[in-house]
């Protein structure tokens, strides 16, 4: 699996800019139809190879729920004691 996506809206964001372009796998990022077609058509034909599975895996751990949860723990605790008050 190699996720081909838009180079646009938020996508280039999440993926590590080293990502948007490897240098020995095939793009995740593609910029309009006709790029899709040549990313999707070069992955098929196995001229550039799909990301590692493990690379995979590690794009979202930034979005992680478990990268976070201790931080909003401690922010709805600080407003449950009136540590924090809404401006």
């Amino acid at each position: 699996c190699h996720p081909v996506l838009p180079n646009r809206l938020s996508y280039p964001e999440f993926i590590p800019e080293t990502h948007h372009r490897p240098l020995l796998h095939a793009p995740v990022l593609y910029d309009d139809e006709d790029h899709l077609f040549e990313v999707l058509q070069s992955i098929l034909e196995r001229e550039e190879r799909p990301l590692p599975p493990d690379t995979l895996r590690q794009m979202p751990e930034p979005l992680d729920w478990r990268t976070h949860a201790a931080d909003y723990d401690n922010l709805f605790e600080r407003v449950a004691e009136g540590a924090m008050v809404p401006a």
